[in-house]
């Protein structure tokens, strides 16, 4: 099972992934975030607000990979998915890639989560560069991208990381028998 644990950054995914990773749960990296930071530390330019394709056509085959290379045999929880793509695209008036939507049609999620803004432990850093307002902005395309695709979104309440983690698996085991 693929699940998507999504939401504009600083609204709390990764450390619901990294929460769901230490109960024993196969957790994908914030590839992203980890990609920006690298060419930020190497100096490099390959960053969405300077050259937005070369970033997005690095970023896919590594999101690709992760997809592919995610165990069938259990959840599987990714931090973000393909149609984040589409999401910031819309954001900044840029048309989608068509090897992006190639891939959103191709490698599908069992279940989508979203994790909705609170402005309690959202913070601007090297990476989350835009004011609240814009970030709020953002989590809207990326939801709006995930419904226009068929996923129906489910928001995780605001609480302690444990509860939301808790939800996350709640939910699967109710709703899709995991």
């Amino acid at each position: 099972m693929k699940v998507v644990i999504t939401g504009r950054p600083g609204f709390g995914k990764t450390t619901i992934i990294n929460e769901l990773r230490r109960s024993g749960y196969w957790g994908g990296r914030e590839l992203f975030d980890e990609f920006i930071l690298d060419q930020l530390d190497t100096g490099g330019d390959i960053l969405p607000w300077k050259n937005r394709d070369a970033f997005e056509l690095a970023m896919l085959p590594r999101k690709t990979d992760e997809y592919l290379g995610s165990p069938t045999d259990r959840p599987a929880f990714f931090d973000r998915g393909f149609p984040d793509h589409v999401g910031y695209c819309h954001n900044d008036n840029l048309p989608p890639l068509q090897v992006w939507l190639d891939a959103i049609t191709k490698y599908r999620y069992d279940s989508v989560f979203l994790v909705p803004p609170w402005k309690e432990i959202w913070r601007r850093d090297n990476v989350r560069r835009e004011p609240w307002e814009k970030a709020v902005a953002i989590h809207g395309h990326i939801a709006k991208a995930y419904h226009d695709f068929g996923y129906a979104p489910v928001d995780i309440p605001h609480g302690p990381v444990a509860d939301r983690a808790d939800f996350v698996l709640e939910y699967l085991k109710s709703k899709l028998n995991v």
